[in-house]
Protein backbone atom coordinates (compact mmCIF):
# COMPACT_ATOMS: atom_id res chain seq x y z
CA UNK A 1 0.00 0.00 0.00
CA UNK A 2 1.04 3.46 -0.53
CA UNK A 3 1.01 5.50 2.92
CA UNK A 4 1.89 8.60 3.61
CA UNK A 5 5.12 9.40 5.59
CA UNK A 6 7.32 12.04 6.74
CA UNK A 7 5.60 14.36 3.88
CA UNK A 8 5.78 11.66 0.92
CA UNK A 9 4.11 8.53 -0.11
CA UNK A 10 6.27 5.11 0.27
CA UNK A 11 5.32 1.54 0.04
CA UNK A 12 4.38 -0.60 3.04
CA UNK A 13 3.76 -4.24 3.07
CA UNK A 14 0.03 -5.24 5.21
CA UNK A 15 -1.44 -8.55 5.24
CA UNK A 16 -4.99 -9.16 3.96
CA UNK A 17 -6.84 -9.80 1.23
CA UNK A 18 -6.93 -8.38 -2.44
CA UNK A 19 -10.14 -8.23 -4.51
CA UNK A 20 -9.62 -7.86 -8.02
CA UNK A 21 -12.99 -6.49 -9.65
CA UNK A 22 -13.09 -6.10 -13.70
CA UNK A 23 -11.44 -3.12 -14.86
CA UNK A 24 -12.67 -3.60 -18.10
CA UNK A 25 -15.84 -2.17 -19.10
CA UNK A 26 -17.48 -5.16 -20.68
CA UNK A 27 -21.55 -5.04 -21.58
CA UNK A 28 -23.48 -6.57 -18.70
CA UNK A 29 -20.21 -7.32 -15.96
CA UNK A 30 -20.40 -5.26 -12.92
CA UNK A 31 -17.56 -3.35 -11.95
CA UNK A 32 -16.71 -4.27 -8.59
CA UNK A 33 -15.56 -7.20 -6.05
CA UNK A 34 -17.38 -8.11 -3.06
CA UNK A 35 -16.52 -10.15 -0.02
CA UNK A 36 -18.94 -11.17 2.28
CA UNK A 37 -18.94 -12.08 6.12
CA UNK A 38 -21.31 -13.50 8.75
CA UNK A 39 -21.64 -12.21 11.88
CA UNK A 40 -22.38 -13.61 14.85
CA UNK A 41 -24.77 -11.91 16.86
CA UNK A 42 -23.39 -9.17 19.50
CA UNK A 43 -19.96 -10.31 19.27
CA UNK A 44 -17.86 -7.31 17.30
CA UNK A 45 -17.99 -3.85 18.04
CA UNK A 46 -16.51 -2.18 14.85
CA UNK A 47 -14.66 -3.38 11.60
CA UNK A 48 -11.16 -2.14 10.96
CA UNK A 49 -8.87 -2.00 7.78
CA UNK A 50 -6.46 0.67 5.52
CA UNK A 51 -7.55 0.24 1.70
CA UNK A 52 -5.69 0.95 -1.35
CA UNK A 53 -4.53 0.07 -4.57
CA UNK A 54 -1.05 -2.11 -4.77
CA UNK A 55 1.97 0.47 -4.64
CA UNK A 56 4.07 -0.13 -8.25
CA UNK A 57 1.75 -1.38 -10.33
CA UNK A 58 0.71 0.87 -12.98
CA UNK A 59 -1.93 1.29 -14.44
CA UNK A 60 -4.92 0.62 -12.51
CA UNK A 61 -7.97 1.60 -12.19
CA UNK A 62 -9.21 4.05 -9.95
CA UNK A 63 -11.10 2.11 -7.15
CA UNK A 64 -13.93 2.99 -4.41
CA UNK A 65 -13.76 0.94 -1.52
CA UNK A 66 -17.09 0.68 0.32
CA UNK A 67 -18.33 -1.15 3.40
CA UNK A 68 -21.88 -2.33 3.88
CA UNK A 69 -23.57 -3.63 6.75
CA UNK A 70 -26.77 -5.79 6.62
CA UNK A 71 -26.94 -4.11 3.41
CA UNK A 72 -26.75 -0.79 4.08
CA UNK A 73 -23.84 1.64 3.28
CA UNK A 74 -21.99 2.40 6.14
CA UNK A 75 -18.90 3.75 4.51
CA UNK A 76 -18.04 5.31 1.61
CA UNK A 77 -14.78 5.97 0.66
CA UNK A 78 -12.97 8.48 -1.42
CA UNK A 79 -11.89 7.50 -5.14
CA UNK A 80 -8.73 5.68 -5.06
CA UNK A 81 -5.97 6.25 -7.82
CA UNK A 82 -2.59 3.54 -8.20
CA UNK A 83 -0.99 7.17 -6.78
CA UNK A 84 -3.40 8.36 -3.84
CA UNK A 85 -2.25 6.47 -0.20
CA UNK A 86 -4.58 3.97 1.42
CA UNK A 87 -7.30 5.13 3.34
CA UNK A 88 -8.02 3.76 7.23
CA UNK A 89 -11.37 2.35 7.16
CA UNK A 90 -13.46 2.00 10.94
CA UNK A 91 -17.19 1.06 10.88
CA UNK A 92 -19.77 0.24 13.55
CA UNK A 93 -20.70 -3.27 13.19
CA UNK A 94 -22.28 -3.92 16.75
CA UNK A 95 -25.74 -4.64 15.40
CA UNK A 96 -24.75 -5.89 12.30
CA UNK A 97 -24.97 -9.55 10.88
CA UNK A 98 -23.72 -9.42 7.64
CA UNK A 99 -20.52 -6.97 6.57
CA UNK A 100 -20.06 -6.87 2.90
CA UNK A 101 -16.58 -5.23 1.94
CA UNK A 102 -17.03 -3.79 -1.61
CA UNK A 103 -14.88 -2.35 -4.19
CA UNK A 104 -15.96 -0.51 -7.41
CA UNK A 105 -14.05 0.68 -10.35
CA UNK A 106 -14.62 3.27 -12.92
CA UNK A 107 -12.82 1.08 -16.25
CA UNK A 108 -10.67 3.97 -16.91
CA UNK A 109 -8.19 1.21 -17.67
CA UNK A 110 -7.57 -1.63 -19.59
CA UNK A 111 -6.03 -2.90 -16.77
CA UNK A 112 -6.88 -4.48 -13.34
CA UNK A 113 -7.42 -2.73 -9.86
CA UNK A 114 -5.13 -4.81 -7.58
CA UNK A 115 -7.44 -3.26 -4.44
CA UNK A 116 -6.26 -4.13 -1.36
CA UNK A 117 -8.23 -4.58 2.34
CA UNK A 118 -4.69 -4.53 4.67
CA UNK A 119 -4.73 -5.10 7.92
CA UNK A 120 -8.24 -6.16 8.45
CA UNK A 121 -9.59 -6.75 12.03
CA UNK A 122 -12.77 -7.09 13.59
CA UNK A 123 -12.73 -5.69 17.70
CA UNK A 124 -14.76 -6.67 20.18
Amino acid sequence: LRVRRGGRFVGREGKGSCVIPHALPIPGVRLEATVDYDLPAGTFARFEAEAGLLAGASPQAACWFEVLVDGRLAHAGRRVTPDAPAQSIRVDVSRGRRLRLRVRTDGSTDKLAYAIWANPRMVK
